[in-house]
């Protein structure tokens, strides 16, 4: 999905629902089979996350988007190690903690897979004339501070001089 005014939101929310049910059809059949954390953790990495990160070495990540992939993230490796969050018989809610439950399931946190989808396709696109096109140009008058995809945000691992 391409729009002209970067809001990527369309794409990313596509890709949750397609990555959704991927992960719906491949999690039965491997709890079924039962397959352990390891192996439900690289089906999840090849076949639901290709699907969930699809062009998302373009997107303009705001943190609303983030927060809904990092969700959707989450919720698989939940699934993956057994670690739901439930409510006790004395109704008080249990969440497991989020980075265990992610170490547990052999996964890194969703930025991570995006930082280094980015850091594949960027030598490509320096090397293109649209990407010095790009860095030229100016943000929209209605948008000083508009977010765009060549530029380093907060989501991109920052270069650091020695």
């Amino acid at each position: 999905m391409i729009c002209n005014d970067d809001n990527d939101w369309l794409a990313v929310s596509t890709n949750i629902k397609k990555a959704r049910a991927r992960w719906g059809m491949i999690s039965r059949i491997l709890a079924r089979d039962g397959s352990n954390t390891k192996m439900m953790g690289l089906f999840y990495k090849t076949i639901v996350q290709s699907v969930l990160l699809y062009g998302s070495e373009t997107w303009v990540l705001t943190r609303k988007m983030l927060t809904a992939l990092e969700s959707f993230h989450h919720h698989c490796a939940r699934a993956i190690t057994r670690r739901f969050i439930h409510q006790t018989a004395a109704g008080t809610w249990i969440y497991p903690d989020t980075s265990e439950t992610l170490q547990a399931a052999s996964l890194f946190p969703i930025t991570d897979y995006i930082n280094r989808r980015r850091e594949t396709i960027l030598p490509y696109a320096k090397s293109r004339w649209i990407y010095r096109q790009c860095q030229q140009s100016n943000p929209l008058a209605s948008n000083v501070n508009q977010l765009v995809w060549w530029r380093p945000t907060t989501y991109e691992p920052q270069v650091v001089a020695p």
